[in-house]
């Protein structure tokens, strides 16, 4: 029967035929038509069946129940049938449809239905999804209330109590996305989302890697109605995947992440795929409804905690929302908010390492592991883009450029540079896009030298890919000619290595370098220059070949640079030549640079220079160069007529002569100096290409450039001044010569000591030359015009520049030694080394006995190593490995030999070579420090001479032992034997500040120094930088209570202003008298220091606040734990901060640098505790205070005696300046010209008060503050913080009125003969107008001092007469009411100049004659009234002493007597 009924209700169904329909279904029983229902509801027609019947029913007001009863049928049979996710939905959509016609009771039930679906958790019965929205909402929007489970309630109830049950029930994971799609279409509220997003992020954790794309996807966008929530999800993500992938990729370190012999339930690849669908969703879902500052403004609150945000998949996620990563070719780097904000991560974790290196108490709160390593997160982003994962691919590119773009940030280059090196090697794909990006950079800012450096990089490692951005290259030598030259040679060094394997660039780059030989600015005939040096410096025999051989015939072509010459006609080489195409091309190029011998010295210089280094890596050049500029070395020397030596310096130092005429010496002086080259630097050039003959022996004839040499060594000392033209007082002209004559006795000496040799004399020759150089050095600085008034710039006129003539009176001279590195070095060696036979012991005992000779070789040395830091980057100083080992062997030679040596040294009368050779130590480790930052650990193992891994141990305690043995001689009395050592504790420092030195040697090191303090005193000035070195030895080593025994110390050395007792816990002979201040200095800066780490915290634990916030937490939340340890350890931090502060505040400083330090401190101690009051006020709301707990309680108690004593600083500060001025003597009538000058000098006096009182106003500013927060906090946490405070009520003068009135008639009664006057003889404290003026601002400008009001100038008049003379208490309160009479007065005399002035003129009389005299009827009045004196007969039995007394703003009572001053 079922099938015959079904089918004639879907033919009347289809047929339209309502009323029959509805009528032979409500004939139907309801049990039939419930089981008719649900056994059709898996067939074919069953949709179409259970359309019609919902239909029929409709129709019928009879059957509601019925309809109601086959409903929850088919739901129930959707529970236990499994049908198609098409079919469930189809019967589902029906049902929608009539729901509004269901009662409120029958919706409950539906409702109760869809819950315990969901709460069953059956994957493969999901019929409540689309039912459940649209059943809430009619439940929601029913009028009135109804019954649901036995309970009335309205549908708004009724909707929370649903939903507070959905989001507490635990949902099976398989229905859990569905669920979450389901929300999407409810109307949540905020807080309902943040529920429903918290409770579904929670069960992420449990889910299969392929299973959380979907979940994602539904879950993103049930965040976007409130977008701060995606949060949420993105961090359960985070620690998804990390727990699941990056865990075991970061700590595998880099090894190999494969898992072929994995016991995990998933893959790695199946894991990168989810990740990678992940961001694809996330990219997808916010491109149109969340702008970058949006996306910026949800993770704003978490940048102070970049472990939070600085892993893979977070930094993946920042780039997937943002703009440019989706459109990376129309969007900048520097308008993304997204880049910008990561970039600002990375400076946050680079100081945050830099914290925890610095401070032992930061290192404690921060665990080094969760620091994160930047370079590593992005090799990880490099290897998934590798395997073809590309959805956040251009915007970690992008990112890399937001790193490299950043300024004055060397660190972030470093990164963005690592990472696009690794990137472009693995990607070269991308290369021509990456060289693009950086040409747009190269040249907008040509001052920065990272886009220069990391072409540099790039081309070095992928000169392959770099040689094919043939337009990017094209572009960047286009520019090179428009450009300044100086920076054209730093960037054309990326293009050495690409001209080696690139004719199309090398072709291009020689065709710039034709045009810039001919170009009118000089810096750019000196790019030419340079480039055409670099050419051949990389030129080979087998690259010199004619390109028309075929393409495999090298590059550096003949016929590249010298196009259809004759020279470029040539046949090929013959088996007897075979160096014929290296040796025409050699010449070609050679050919081109002899222009430059027409041009000015500095391109000269630079061609020596560039060709020495050019031979030096390339010795085949040298019989070439030797004959190019062999011709143009012979034209400066000639043999006179007497066969003595002459050089031609006017040759190359000569005046410009315009009119062709010589004129007078006078004209000369006034014209323009042309230097057009330097002998000195040519002839050392001409001895570095004869020792290289030598060494590599190289096939020609040096005899002539040998001859020219020696006989420079052997006859320059018979050239003597007068024969040059120095004679008299320098001239610009004369000096030049000078330089350039001393050059060349050094070229001399640069022969000798190369040409040193058992079998000659050379070391003879060379302490020759050095006393003839030493005494011609003398003779023309004895010249030098003496120096009248100002002092000149100190600026050498033998610069390469061209000087001009101008007045004698600007000559300067300053010679600067020509010697390049190995020259140094291997004048060291023979000075220091006995390994080596450099010469005879006959030759080598007077050198090395020669103390001036050592000195001036170190000296040299130590200038030559620190001119390495300031060199031109185009030398590529930092990539040289030559360089670096003259670097290394110099500092070995210095210090074992020297330093080592210091006690042995000074012992022997040798102090100053002491003090030289520690100086060049110290510069050879800021060169490597600067310079060779990596290899810095590799140059300490040299320079210490030890195997193993000890050499750091060892070399400090050499250091150290050194030290302890010249004190323990007792030498600290010398002062030059104590800059010794002062540079061996520079060298310490160095070495302390260095990376290379684990905690272990820094412990070694603060254990030592410690000791060192406690057991000598330091008897001179200079010394007192060993107290800051002290002091960050502890800071990095140690935590807890030591600075305030040192604040103690201080304390009691330069004497209390409070008398307090003092129990230091150790104590510090190194603080004297002499190093008090250089220790209160430094004792400073590392407080300061150590409240920037608070400070520093203080925004992480606002993070970690904002963190809560949106999170929530229980009473076991790590986060929450983390929150409570970090403020315990701020406030026992600021407690022992405070208490240096208090012990600081009671010392009688000197004004000046040592005070305003001290006030600065005291103005950041209490910012900080303002900053942490507020923390604790917007934590209450999120997590209840404890102040117990969180040892608040503690410092707001501790910050009561430190403002007790900062307010009794502030007399003292006062008295020291204002007792500096004495006041003239009013009562002396004689003494006007005293007042006049005291009135002239007021300005002045104002001005220095005024600058040593104004961080006062700031101080109280910054304590009231203070106080204001911790009245706030008390308020909101219900706990009176209060009683711990100091708080001042008063803000200006109190005059203590029975006092005042009795001193008054004191004063009237010493005063019997001026009645008329109730002050008495105030007439005589007349002072001149401009005085009165000065005076009148004073009370103004004190008042501005906020707090404490500072001293006015009547009592300033009342403090100098009682320090100065002895007088009774009676003289006091006279002086005193004439002081305070004083301004009333000034104010009487200046009311009557204005009635003066208003009876001259008629008009003005006439407008104003009733006011004026009503003015003066109450002036009359007033003058005459004896209230006053009545006030003092009623209050004078009442007064018992008589004083004038002060309040200041905040302050107590200011006492006559200060602290004695201690030793």
């Amino acid at each position: 029967m079922a099938p015959n009924v079904a089918a004639a209700i879907v033919k009347l169904g289809q047929q339209k035929k309502n009323d029959e329909l509805k009528e032979i279904l409500e004939r139907i029983p309801n049990k039939e038509l419930t089981d008719l229902v649900s056994s059709s509801i898996t067939s074919t027609d069953g949709c179409t069946l259970w359309h019609f019947i919902l239909l029929g029913l409709a129709h019928s007001s009879k059957s509601k129940e019925k309809r109601f009863q086959v409903t929850l049928a088919v739901l129930n049979q959707l529970n236990k049938t499994e049908l198609g996710t098409k079919v469930v939905f189809d019967i589902v959509s029906r049902l929608v449809l009539d729901l509004p016609k269901f009662s409120s009771e029958q919706l409950v039930e539906i409702m109760e239905y869809c819950v315990d679906s969901i709460r069953a958790g059956d994957p493969k019965c999901m019929g409540w999804k689309d039912l459940f929205p649209d059943v809430l909402k009619l439940l929601n929007e029913q009028v009135g209330k109804f019954s649901a489970n036995g309970f009335i309630m309205t549908g708004s109830e009724y909707r929370k109590k649903v939903l507070e049950d959905l989001f507490k029930m635990k949902i099976h994971n398989g229905i859990l996305t569905s669920f979450t799609g389901m929300l999407r279409e409810v109307q949540l509220s905020k807080d309902e989302t943040t529920l429903a997003v918290g409770k579904i992020c929670d069960a992420i954790r449990g889910f299969e890697p392929l299973e959380i794309p979907a979940l994602s996807f539904q879950l993103f966008h049930l965040c976007l109605k409130y977008s701060s929530l995606l949060v949420l999800p993105i961090y359960a993500l985070q620690k998804y995947f990390h727990k699941h992938y990056y865990k075991k990729m970061l700590s595998n370190d880099g090894g190999d992440s494969t898992d072929f012999d994995s016991i995990e339930p998933v893959s790695d690849k199946e894991i990168r795929e989810a990740e990678e669908t992940v961001l694809y969703h996330l990219s997808n879902v916010t491109e149109f409804r969340l702008d970058e500052s949006q996306v910026v403004a949800m993770f704003k609150p978490f940048q102070n905690i970049p472990e939070f945000l600085l892993t893979p998949f977070a930094i993946s996620a920042l780039i997937a929302m943002s703009k440019i990563n989706r459109m990376p070719d129309t969007m900048k780097v520097v308008a993304s908010p997204v880049m910008a904000f990561l970039a600002k991560l990375v400076v946050e974790n680079e100081n945050e390492k830099d914290l925890c290196r610095h401070s032992a108490w930061c290192r404690g709160r921060i665990e080094s592991g969760v620091v994160p390593d930047v370079e590593r997160i992005l090799a990880i982003m490099t290897e998934h883009s590798q395997e073809g994962m590309e959805v956040v691919t251009p915007g970690v590119i992008h990112f890399a450029f937001a790193l490299l773009i950043a300024k004055k940030q060397p660190k972030l280059h470093a990164i963005a540079i690592s990472f696009l090196q690794n990137f472009v090697k693995k990607r070269f794909i991308f290369g021509n896009g990456i060289v693009g990006k950086l040409k747009q950079y190269l040249f907008a800012e040509l001052d920065s030298m990272q886009f220069s450096e990391c072409l540099n990089t790039l081309s070095l490692t992928s000169a392959l890919t770099l040689s094919e951005c043939t337009s990017s290259i094209n572009y960047i030598l286009e520019y090179l000619l428009l450009i300044d030259g100086i920076h054209a040679m730093r960037i054309m060094t990326f293009l050495f290595p690409l001209i080696r394997i690139s004719h199309t660039i090398r072709d291009a780059f020689i065709e710039v370098l034709r045009k810039a030989m001919y170009h009118s600015e000089a810096h750019t005939r000196m790019m030419g220059v340079f480039g055409f040096c670099a050419l051949l410096k990389q030129l080979k025999n087998n690259n010199s070949r004619r390109a028309v051989l075929g393409g495999s015939a090298g590059n550096l072509t003949q016929l590249s640079i010298s196009g259809m010459s004759l020279l470029s006609q040539s046949m090929l080489g013959r088996a007897d030549n075979p160096d014929m195409h290296f040796d025409m091309l050699t010449l070609e190029i050679l050919g081109i640079l002899r222009r430059c011998f027409t041009q000015t010295a500095e391109i000269r210089e630079l061609l020596y220079e560039s060709l020495g280094r050019a031979v030096e890596f390339n010795g085949k050049l040298l019989p070439h160069v030797l004959q190019f500029i062999d011709w143009h070395f012979s034209s400066y020397f000639s043999e006179s007529l007497e066969g003595t030596l002459e050089i031609d310096f006017e040759k190359c130092v000569r005046y410009r002569c315009d009119s062709g005429e010589d004129g007078d010496a006078d004209e000369q002086q006034q014209q323009q100096l042309e230097i057009y080259d330097n002998v000195g630097k040519l002839t050392a050039f001409m001895v570095h290409c004869v020792v290289l003959c030598n060494q590599q022996d190289i096939e020609y004839d040096t005899e002539g450039v040998t001859k020219h040499l020696k006989t420079v060594v052997e006859q320059i000392e018979k050239v003597t001044l007068d024969s040059l033209g120095i004679i008299g007082t320098l001239d610009a002209k004369t000096s030049v010569i000078g330089c350039h004559y001393l050059n060349t006795i050094e070229a001399g000496m640069a022969y000798c000591i190369w040409n040193a040799k058992p079998d000659n004399s050379s070391l003879k020759d060379l302490l020759k030359l050095f006393k003839h150089h030493q005494i011609g050095c003398d003779k023309i600085k004895k010249m030098e015009p003496k120096k009248a008034g100002r002092k000149p710039n100190n600026e050498t006129v033998a610069s390469t520049a061209a000087a001009a003539g101008g007045s004698a009176k600007g000559v300067s001279f300053k010679p600067e030694n020509i010697w390049d590195l190995a020259t140094v070095e291997r004048l060291l060696r023979i000075l220091f080394d006995n390994s080596t036979n450099y010469a005879s012991e006959q030759d080598l005992e007077p050198v090395r006995s020669q103390r001036d000779f050592v000195q001036y070789a170190l000296k040299v040395a130590s200038d030559k190593l620190e001119a390495l830091r300031s060199s031109p980057e185009y030398w590529q100083i930092k990539h040289s490995k030559r360089v670096f080992g003259h670097v290394c062997e110099c500092g070995k030679i210095i210090y074992d030999r020297c330093v080592r040596k210091t006690n042995e040294l000074c012992a022997s009368g040798n102090v100053q070579v002491a003090l030289i050779a520690g100086e060049a130590f110290r510069q050879t480790m800021l060169t490597t420090l600067a310079v060779y930052e990596r290899k810095f650990s590799d140059f300490l193992r040299l320079i210490s001479c030890t195997l193993g891994g000890s050499f750091k141990s060892d070399l400090l305690k050499g250091l150290h032992e050194i030290i302890d043995k010249y004190f323990e001689d007792g030498a600290e009395a010398e002062s030059t034997g104590e800059k010794c050592v002062g540079n061996l504790f520079l060298c310490l420092e160095i070495l302390y500040q260095s990376n290379g030195l684990d905690n272990d040697h820094l412990s070694m090191a603060y254990t030592w120094l410690q000791n060192f303090c406690t057991n000598h005193k330091l008897k001179l000035k200079s010394l007192g930088f060993v107290h800051r070195i002290l002091f960050e030895l502890r800071m990095r080593t140690q935590t807890g209570a030591y600075f305030d025994t040192v604040s103690m110390l201080v304390e009691r050395k330069y004497g209390q202003i409070e008398d307090d007792e003092l129990v230091p816990s150790f104590t510090l002979k190194s603080i004297s008298s002499m190093t008090v201040e250089s220790a209160l200095v430094a004792l400073c800066n590392v407080t300061k220091q150590q409240l920037d780490d608070v400070d520093h915290f203080i925004l992480r634990t606002n993070s970690v606040l904002g963190r809560l916030k949106i999170y929530g937490h229980g009473e076991n939340d790590e986060y929450l734990h983390q929150l409570k340890s970090i403020e315990r350890s701020m406030c026992s931090q600021l407690v022992h901060i405070m208490s240096v502060a208090t012990h600081l505040a009671n010392t009688q400083l000197t004004l000046g640098t040592c005070m305003d330090s001290l006030l600065k401190l005291l103005i950041n101690v209490y910012t900080c505790l303002s900053n942490l009051t507020k923390h604790f006020i917007n934590r209450h709301p999120v997590a209840a205070v404890s102040h117990d707990s969180t040892k608040f309680n503690l410092v707001i108690k501790s910050s009561k005696p430190l403002a007790v004593r900062i307010y009794n600083l502030f007399p003292f500060i006062e008295e020291n300046i204002l007792g500096q001025t004495p006041e003239p003597d009013s009562d002396d009538d004689s003494n006007d010209k005293a007042k006049l000058k005291h009135a002239q000098n007021a300005k002045k006096n104002r001005e220095k008060v005024l600058r040593q009182t104004k961080l006062i106003p700031k101080l109280v500013f910054r304590i009231e503050t203070f106080n204001k927060f911790v009245l706030l906090l008390s308020k909101k946490t219900k706990k009176d913080l209060t009683y711990l405070l100091h708080i001042g009520t008063v803000r200006d003068f109190r005059i203590k009125e029975p006092a005042l009135v009795e001193a008054i008639k004191k004063a009237c009664d010493d005063r019997p003969g001026v009645a008329s006057s109730e002050f008495g003889d105030i007439a005589d404290l007349d002072v001149p107008e401009e005085e009165d003026d000065v005076q009148l601002l004073r009370p103004t400008e004190s008042s501005l001092l906020g707090g404490e009001a500072a001293l006015g100038p009547e009592e300033s008049q009342l403090n100098e007469q009682e320090s100065n003379t002895e007088i009774s208490d009676v003289g006091d309160e006279n002086q005193a009411m004439k002081n305070l009479a004083l301004l009333n007065e000034r104010s009487k005399r200046k009311s009557r100049k204005k009635r003066c002035s208003a009876d001259d003129d008629a008009e003005v009389k006439r407008a104003d004659d009733p006011v004026g005299g009503k003015k003066r009827k109450v002036t009359k009045k007033k003058a005459e009234s004896p209230k006053i004196n009545k006030r003092a007969l009623e209050t004078m039995n009442e007064v018992a002493s008589v004083a004038v007394t002060t309040s200041r703003t905040l302050g107590p009572i200011r006492r006559n007597s200060r602290g004695v001053k201690k030793n």
